[in-house]
Formats: C-alpha cells, structure tokens, sequence
C-alpha cells in the first residue's frame, strides 16, 4: 500500500537544528500544555464538587481551580508545611491539592496519604520534577527546570480518560526568551520570558505540542538529576548550620535551594544577589492576598532566598555562590 504524501519521510532539502535524540523521559505519561491545565483537568474529570487548596501556591493554579466551577477551600500551612484542615472530615467528594514545596515535601505526601485518603489526594509536583508519584495522581512542569517553551505532565496511578483534547499551537511563539538567552543574555529574554508565561495564562487543558515533545527527548535527564543532587548537597553542606527550614532537605528532586534565615535583611541580600546576576526569584508573590502578615507562608516568603541548584552550574560556581551569600548575609544582619 502506497503512503500518502503526508506519511513520507522527508530526504535532503535545506538543514534543520542537529540535536541529541535521548528517551523521552515522560514517554509513558499523559502530556499537556502547561501544569496549571493538567490541575483543571484532573479536577475536572475527578466528578467531585470541591478542592482543597493551600493559599501559598502561584496564583494561576487558584485561577485554574476557579475555572472548574468546583468550591475551592483554601488552607495554611504549619512551619512543617503541613495543611492546617481538620482531619476528622471525610475528603471522599473532595479533591486534596498539595504542593511539593521546593521538592521536599515527601514525608508529608506520605502522611497525606493516610490522613486524607490516596484516592483523594493530588500532588503538585511542578517543583519537584523527579519525584515518584505517591498519589491518585500528580502534575509536574518540566520546563522550571529546563529549557522549554510549555509543557505539563500528569503521572497517574491508573491510565487517565480524559477524551478528546486539542493539540497545543503556541509553543512556537513562545521560543523568543529561549533563543535570546542562548544567543545574547538572560536580561535580553526576560520581556520575552514573560509574554511566554502570559501567554500560557488560560488553563483550557491542550495536548502538549510536537515542538515541545521533541526537545524534551533532547534532554540527558539522568544526566540533570545527577547535577542538580550535586549542588544541592553542596550547598546544604555550606548552610545546614544555619537554615532555619523544617523540611527534609533531601536534593534528590529539589527545585532550587531554599535557605530560610533569621536577622537578616533577606531582600537586600536577593538584591544585591540580582545585581551580581545571581538570578533568585521569589515564591510566591501573587500568593500574598490570601495571607495574614501573622501567616507561616507570610514570614517564610519574607525571610527564604531560593537559591539556584541547576545543571549548568558546576561545583566552582556553586561554591561561588555559597560563598557570596554568605559574605551578603554577614553584611546585612539587622542590628
């Protein structure tokens, strides 16, 4: 049987980029445009009226939760980052949504999943890329930790039916930041950065775009999640004497470096940091309307540098680092 001109494999004709071709990571897993759409649409296709939400998570999931036409609950944290709810409830007609903060947060999902019921339980896994799935289901967002324009991932612990979904169209245009970080500087993106994250702003759940999927089989995963461990052991061996954080710190998925201090002028350290083009952002905040200035999340926000852990930083610039923050810290101690 013939192919048609659309099956054909294209020969010769003008050069394309030359990339690595490795196994696709998340082959196995369901694909959408961003994490914010994979939320909505496991909360939509779960056939339960509610969600319980933390108040200290990007305000584009809150939004996502609001467009499912379900009653959102939103909750605190304790200093462990554990929900403040009453757990003597029943969660069965409830959807429990819970944020991997900064990828140490397991021993809590592990107790989440006795408190309020595996079946009930959503993990927000978008800072915590590595991480195995310990419930129904959870989300995760490839691109906070590699270059990549979109991309959302759902890990289930049965195969998800989610019907007929559109395939994303945007990824193209979104590309800008990326090639003028590699091309120029990360300043040069930066206006860019943020159309691309606007641009992502509806949560209507889309497959993940072709472009999308090809350059995360570009990616040594296990390559990345070996650095990235490497630097953070490095730097909790720097400041494990003086982190104030109540986590464990494990690097085995961590996002970033969260050094949660005391006494200290945090936001002149960040910008002096931002000045030295040590990159730190803040998490999160859009999140601060729902927070009292008394609030856990509130203080934590105030008082953490997220510092960088990632894979294009070898072990002289992550000592660097080290050693910078440390110098910052000691110039910027409140009397």
């Amino acid at each position: 049987m013939e192919k048609s001109h659309a099956e054909l494999q294209e020969i010769g004709g003008y050069f394309g980029l030359d990339m690595p071709n490795y196994l696709n990571f998340f082959e196995d897993d369901f694909l959408v445009q961003s994490a914010r759409a994979a939320i909505r649409l496991i909360v939509q296709n779960s056939n339960k009226n509610e969600v319980y939400a933390p108040a200290y998570v990007c305000k584009s999931v809150i939004d996502a939760l609001n467009s499912t036409g379900c009653n959102v609950n939103i909750y605190k944290l304790n200093s462990e980052f554990y929900p403040l709810v009453d757990y003597s409830q029943s969660f069965s007609n409830s959807v429990f949504l819970y944020v991997n903060y900064f990828g140490l947060c397991q021993r809590n999902i592990l107790r989440l999943c006795e408190s309020v019921g595996k079946e009930n339980l959503l993990i927000d896994n978008s800072q915590a890329l590595f991480a195995e799935n310990m419930a129904k289901a959870s989300v995760y967002s490839p691109r906070k930790f590699v270059g990549l324009p979109d991309g959302g991932v759902i890990k289930s612990s049965t195969k998800p039916r989610f019907g007929e979904l559109a395939k994303d169209k945007g990824s193209m245009n979104r590309m800008p930041y990326l090639l003028k970080r590699f091309s120029e500087s990360a300043k040069s993106g930066y206006e860019y950065f943020n159309s691309a994250r606007l641009s992502l702003s509806d949560s209507s759940p889309l497959l993940m775009s072709d472009l999308t999927k090809a350059l995360m089989s570009t990616l040594n995963w296990c390559e990345i999640k070996k650095t990235r461990k490497r630097n953070f052991k490095i730097m909790d061996d720097y400041f494990s004497s003086c982190n104030e954080i109540e986590l464990d710190l494990n690097g085995e998925s961590a996002l970033c470096y969260p050094l949660h201090i005391s006494g200290v002028n945090v936001n002149e350290v960040r910008n002096e940091l931002n000045r030295l083009n040590v990159f730190n952002p803040i998490y999160w905040l859009d999140a601060k309307p729902l927070l009292n200035d008394g609030d856990f999340e509130f203080q934590f926000m105030a008082q953490t540098l997220f510092l960088p852990i990632d894979q294009r930083m070898d072990e002289a610039q992550v000592n660097y680092v080290c050693n910078l923050v440390s110098l910052l810290i000691d110039n910027h101690k409140f009397d």
